[in-house]
């Protein structure tokens, strides 16, 4: 999919989600999805994009042929997120400021790191979003390199390819297939965002709580997935508006 398919068709649909929302309708239609342990190196935006990736590997005897992370900020696009696959590693460093700001310029919309960063306070003064199991202070250089770019990678449990669907948010990560996007979107978060028939009810409808939670079982049930957060704050909400 070219990025202005992704940015006229998809982008604003999944910005009004979050990766809640597409883990729960990833399980749905029976696709892993949801990388655990990956979280913001600080206070970042949510970011959505078409994922460029790099795999890293140790350093040694054998030279990289590319310089770690600048062939895949040239290949991404405006809105693109960077995906590392560091198997994890939290005791070397794979992006930082350089990287951050090169990116930034491209226009890409963050990166996500499956191991440590560095240099998150810079990142954060010029904004650019920094997701990452960690971050060390140590330098990449002589420790690890880049092994190759635009490659299936491994993030978490989960594979990626270039081109698949990334999410990242305070909750986490979730990586969606590509050619699954429509089918992910098209009818398992029809209900995101809009308050469910179980929230009105109780909210207008003076129904207890255990009804309202009892409604939604059997909307389970049915197969649609009803979040027991919202319905939670929307009881809590009513409760204090009757009780002034």
């Amino acid at each position: 999919m070219d990025s202005k398919t992704f940015d006229e068709k998809y982008r604003d649909r999944l910005m009004k989600l979050s990766t809640t929302n597409l883990s729960d309708a990833l399980d749905k239609v029976g696709i892993p999805g949801a990388v655990i342990g990956i979280r913001p190196m600080y206070d970042c935006p949510r970011i959505v994009g078409r994922a460029v990736t790099i795999k890293i590997t140790a350093a040694g005897m054998l030279k990289s042929k590319h310089h770690l992370g600048v062939h895949a900020i040239d290949a991404a696009g405006a809105g693109d997120i960077i995906v590392i696959d560091n198997r994890g590693d939290l005791k070397n460093n794979c992006w930082g400021e350089i990287l951050s700001m090169g990116a930034k310029v491209k226009g890409v919309s963050g990166v996500v790191v499956d191991g440590a960063a560095r240099d998150i306070d810079m990142c954060k003064e010029f904004e650019f979003p920094v997701y990452a199991r960690g971050t060390v202070p140590i330098t990449a250089r002589g420790r690890i390199m880049q092994e190759s770019f635009n490659e299936v990678i491994r993030v978490g449990d989960i594979q990626l390819r270039p081109g698949d669907i990334v999410m990242a948010d305070i909750n986490g990560v979730v990586i969606i297939p590509v050619e699954k996007l429509d089918e992910v979107l098209e009818d398992k978060c029809e209900w995101c965002g809009k308050p469910c028939e179980e929230t009105i009810l109780f909210n207008f409808g003076g129904c207890e709580f255990h009804e309202v939670c009892a409604a939604c079982e059997v909307r389970l049930r049915r197969g649609n997935y009803i979040s027991y957060a919202l319905i939670l704050a929307f009881f809590i909400a009513g409760v204090l508006a009757w009780s002034t």
